[in-house]
């Protein structure tokens, strides 16, 4: 895993040239790539907090994480402790 310094405090987590994680200071998105059937799906886990102070830089940067295109999308939710509602 390569790790690239990015914006200030995200880290954006690398494997084989391809953006697999993006980690701030209290929120950590992992995304995989599985299939159900023969369909890909693309899942991003959520760990921690989606805070005022992240929610902008997130939302610039999640899209990278999904450069593919996925049709099939799940949003992983469970180990998130707070979302911010501004």
């Amino acid at each position: 895993m390569d790790e690239a310094e990015t914006e200030g405090q995200v880290r954006e987590v690398l494997e084989g040239g391809e953006l697999r994680a993006l980690v701030f200071p209290e929120l950590e998105i992992r995304a995989e790539e599985t299939l159900t059937g023969q369909n890909p799906v693309h899942i991003l886990h959520f760990h921690g907090k989606i805070t005022n102070q992240n929610s902008y830089t997130l939302n610039r940067k999640i899209p990278r994480l999904l450069e593919k295109n996925p049709v099939r999308l799940i949003l992983d939710f469970e180990n998130l402790e707070y979302m911010n509602s501004t």
